[in-house]
């Protein structure tokens, strides 16, 4: 099928994506570089431990690891909406919500709107403790299309005190 990608070109994309270099994913998997440049040059599949490995480093989440296992050992997706969508390819680094957001519409229609503007090179979402960072991610998430390239670095105001 034409536009269809191998487990190696998606590993490669993936890891650019994750700012690491082959080097680096190949000591954190506990493997040769060469074997990573193989991967990615579709001249070889890995094994089971290194795909499980793999799954670990590229934040696969734990429920789609033995979809992901059989996408890399056999080299094709058997679902191509799996692999280019979540959760095989999230949007950004943030959890997906465990429930929907029900009656945010118009807050998620606001920052999507914000993210879309060009000049946008930053969006803090403030508010009262417990309320506006409990749902925060979600509302990020859910505003953030698959093929969105913002980078997203979650931050936990508990750390900061108040200068007074």
């Amino acid at each position: 099928m034409a536009g269809r990608r191998s487990f190696g070109q998606w590993l490669k994309q993936r890891r650019k994506a994750l700012d690491l270099t082959q080097e680096t994913l190949a000591k954190r998997v506990g493997c040769a570089l060469v074997t990573i440049f193989k991967i990615e040059a579709d001249q070889r599949h890995p094994s089971q431990q290194i795909a499980r490995l793999l799954a670990e480093q590229l934040d696969i989440p734990p429920a789609e690891r033995d979809r992901f296992v059989a996408f890399a050992r056999s080299g094709q997706a058997r679902d191509e909406a799996a692999l280019w969508g979540t959760p095989f390819h999230p949007a950004n680094n943030l959890p997906n919500p465990p429930t929907p957001l029900i009656g945010r519409e118009q807050d998620i229609a606001a920052v999507r709107k914000r993210l879309q503007q060009e000049d946008t090179q930053l969006l803090t979402l403030v508010g009262p403790p417990g309320i506006v960072l409990i749902g925060a991610s979600e509302l990020v998430t859910a505003a953030l299309s698959p093929s969105s390239t913002c980078k997203l670095l979650p931050v936990s105001a508990a750390s900061y005190t108040s200068p007074s």
